[in-house]
Order: C-alpha cells, then sequence, then structure tokens
C-alpha cells in the first residue's frame, strides 16, 4: 500500500504548495463514503464494495475552479477459499481497500440560496486493497491433514480511472461546511461506467471563502 499513501502525500504536498503560492483558501475534511466498482480481471483484480471513511483537501486556485485530492478506506468479509469434501478450521479472509483521486472542482454558476453551492468534479482515480487471511487447516476423510499458514496480499492499480462527477456543499458557519457529492468511475478503454463513489462530509475552511 505504499503507492497510495505516496500518491496521497504528494497530492497533499502540492496542495499546500499552491496555496502557499497563491494564498488560495483551503478545505479540509472527513466523513462516510460508499464505493462500488465491479471486478475487473487482470485489468484491477476484485474491485471495491465497502461503506468506510473518506477524507479529502481542496485548495481553490479561482473563484470557480479548485484542486481537489481525496481517498477512501473501508473493509469488507471475503468468501473463505474453497477446499470441496474437506472440513476447514480457520481460513477467514477479509480485504482493506480505497479509491483515491486527484480531481478539478468546478463550481457551477451563483446561487440564489445564501451559503449554498454546487460543483462539478472531474479527474482521474486509482485503487489499492490488501486481502488478509487467517491460518488454516484443512481435514479430508481419508485422514490427511494440511495446514496453511496465514497470508497478505496487496495490490495497488494507478490512475487509470477517469471520474466525472458532482455534488452540493452548504456553509453552516464561517469555517465549517457540509459537503455531498457522488463520482461515476470508466475504465480508460470502456465507454460505460465500472463503478461508483458517493460521500458525504463535513468540511472545514481555512482562509476567506471565494466568491462564487
Amino acid at each position: 500500500m505504499r503507492m497510495p499513501i505516496l500518491v496521497i502525500a504528494l497530492g497533499g504536498a502540492l496542495v499546500i504548495a499552491s496555496r502557499a503560492w497563491a494564498q488560495a483558501p483551503l478545505e479540509v475534511g472527513g466523513g462516510l463514503a460508499f464505493v462500488q466498482i465491479r471486478t475487473g480481471g487482470d485489468s484491477w483484480g476484485e474491485g471495491l464494495k465497502d461503506v468506510g471513511a473518506e477524507v479529502h483537501a481542496t485548495v481553490s486556485m479561482t473563484k470557480r475552479f479548485g484542486l481537489d485530492v481525496s481517498t477512501t478506506l473501508g473493509q469488507r468479509a471475503l468468501p473463505n477459499d474453497p477446499f470441496p469434501g474437506a472440513a476447514v478450521t480457520g481460513g477467514d479472509k477479509s480485504r482493506t481497500e480505497g479509491m483515491y483521486a486527484v480531481a478539478i472542482q468546478q463550481r457551477i454558476a451563483r446561487s440564489t440560496r445564501p451559503g449554498f453551492h454546487a460543483f462539478v468534479t472531474y479527474g482521474l482515480a486509482g485503487l489499492f486493497g490488501t486481502t488478509f487471511r487467517t491460518p488454516v487447516q484443512v481435514s479430508y476423510p481419508n485422514g490427511n491433514v494440511f495446514d496453511y499458514p496465514a497470508y497478505t496480499n496487496s495490490h495497488v492499480v494507478g490512475i487509470i480511472f477517469p471520474v466525472l462527477g458532482g455534488g452540493i456543499e452548504k456553509t453552516l458557519t464561517k469555517h465549517l461546511a457540509l459537503r455531498a457529492d457522488a463520482r461515476i468511475l470508466f475504465f480508460i478503454v470502456m465507454p460505460e461506467p465500472v463503478g461508483f463513489r458517493a460521500s458525504v462530509t463535513a468540511t472545514v475552511l481555512i482562509g476567506k471563502p471565494p466568491t462564487p
């Protein structure tokens, strides 16, 4: 899982550097996310399907455009490995996984409701995941018993998923807002969507809000 951590770190560094250079307002937030991406076989592996956490940072580069860096993190149980005709002890499998993205956030024209605005997002996303399996003992009717150790397997998919989405943000106080958004994921060689991500997060605003 070093690659997504590196990408997130680099993205965060870019956000901080951009804000320092432009003195632009910065939003950081976190909350709940639901991600579902279908299995991709040799292209991107097991896909994602979980309800978990999301963190994001958005720096406003102009009044309407910002750079958004985000990642989700969730966990789910997986079916145990099959051993036909045998008695199996242990072998429980689980997967920690997530989606990371770098996107442009573009505000839609001025809202008539104070403290409220809508936006669209477009950019690129990648996936990461680590599968864990506990030790397993397999006993066959003929008396043979096999013990298999626990294992961990990690897999990272680069930013090969174009994303397109949108959302709304409602300012609650001078430095606090509530954000809800959703994104559809595409694979680089497929015209139809391969998954989506939806989230609801609380956002803290650092700096003066941009005028819509």
